[in-house]
């Protein structure tokens, strides 16, 4: 009987185990590189709710069916952390990590853990499958709204076979002839409910491959055991439709998903992006995140009867001292608001416009609105864009303000 019962208290005690560390993986993406000498560096991203328990772990494995076996990525501290812009009150983003407050599961608070690998050097090219990669690991948060709870977390990331044209056979992968796509946004998507919420990861390709994006399943298993799903929801339809609520809408050409939640919740989603290259699909990564949408509460304060909650009114002005003015062209959506402006330029021009921002109505408490600017995009990045001469569009994007080079860009 003694022995049953500590038998019982083992089972017990794991089960609170695992329990507790149900809440340390938020979600994450595994993305190469191609360095200049030909051999590839491997780059995983974990990230954790601020809310969440502690990510303790300093490197992981990550397996493949490549030649060069499985291989090891460390952690390179110190870690990063990612909050929403609301939350300016606190100075860093770490310390609202570590605030309370803050802190707290489903607020949008993240700690990001990059791990990342030695030079790896991969003989041989893939099959027309491709070369996975992937690290599987316990598990995804508890409070998943949509369905996956406490069940695995999977980042992955496939390279295919390419052939250049006129030749009469895949490329060999040594040495390496291209890097995978990667994000410019990190994840701090904090939603509320019962407003039009238009985001985008921002996906870009630093060899100027076509990225097209679509949604994926959140694996538990690899290679194919997608996350359980609750009724109504799905990996193609994974945020509430229907009793108020607009379903994720994802547009496969520029990765800009938009959705209106009726109701508040931590939801799984998974997005892939794919880099084709003349008419191939040569490479996959996966972002594997939920995203978190807040009750929006009912303003309180004098001003509250005249406030109203919606993003600043922008507008634009080409500056008109050029000897050739930006033209731009507004993009709208089907209820004719405009989402995006559009612009063409050859190499060497100069794209030059005044943003104003502004909005008329004070915050609940009178105070006046806060507005910040901020810019991102491929061509606005610092990340290092190392290109390759058998691509089938030109040399990667300069990382400045200044573009010598051709290519459609996104940004926002």
């Amino acid at each position: 009987m003694n022995n049953m019962k500590k038998i019982l208290l083992t089972l017990v005690m794991l089960l609170l185990s695992l329990q507790g560390m149900a809440t340390h993986v938020y979600g994450g993406e595994l993305v190469w590189k191609c360095l200049p000498n030909g051999n590839f560096k491997f780059f995983l991203t974990m990230y954790r709710d601020c809310g969440g328990t502690d990510y303790n772990a300093t490197f992981h494995t990550i397996t493949t069916n490549a030649p060069c076996g499985n291989f090891r990525v460390d952690r390179v501290f110190p870690d990063q952390f990612v909050a929403p812009i609301c939350y300016s009150s606190t100075s860093t983003a770490q310390a609202q990590c570590n605030n309370t407050s803050f802190g707290t599961y489903g607020t949008g608070t993240l700690q990001k853990i990059v791990f990342e690998s030695n030079e790896v050097t991969i003989n041989g090219t893939p099959p027309v499958t491709g070369w996975y990669f992937y690290h599987q690991i316990f598990a995804r948060p508890s409070q998943l709204t949509n369905g996956g709870s406490n069940q695995n977390f999977i980042a992955r990331a496939v390279m295919y076979p390419y052939t250049a044209p006129g030749a009469t056979g895949p490329t060999v992968a040594n040495p390496c002839f291209d890097s995978s796509p990667d994000f410019l946004e990190d994840p701090a998507l904090l939603a509320v409910t019962n407003s039009e919420i238009i985001y985008n990861n921002l996906g870009y390709d630093p060899d100027l491959d076509s990225l097209y994006y679509d949604w994926a399943d959140p694996l538990i298993t690899w290679p194919s055991t997608p996350i359980t799903w609750n009724t109504g929801y799905s990996s193609s339809s994974p945020l509430p439709s229907g009793s108020g609520s607009t379903g994720a809408n994802l547009i496969n050409e520029t990765g800009e998903i938009s959705f209106v939640s009726a109701q508040a919740g931590s939801f799984a989603t998974c997005v892939k992006v794919e880099s084709w290259r003349c008419g191939q699909k040569i490479g996959e990564i996966f972002r594997d995140i939920p995203i978190s949408i807040l009750s929006q509460t009912t303003p309180v304060g004098f001003c509250a009867p005249t406030y109203q909650s919606g993003p600043p009114v922008l507008s634009l002005t080409p500056d008109a001292s050029l000897l050739t003015p930006t033209s731009l062209t507004p993009v709208t959506n089907l209820i004719g608001d405009t989402i995006a402006y559009e612009t063409s330029a050859y190499p060497g021009d100069t794209i030059k416009f005044e943003v104003l921002a502004s909005d008329p109505y004070p915050n609940p408490s009178c105070d006046a609105q806060i507005i910040t600017l901020s810019a991102a995009g491929g061509n606005l990045s610092s990340a290092a864009n190392y290109g390759n001469s058998n691509n089938c569009l030109f040399n990667p994007p300069c990382a400045t303000l200044t573009s010598k080079n051709t290519g459609a860009y996104a940004g926002s």
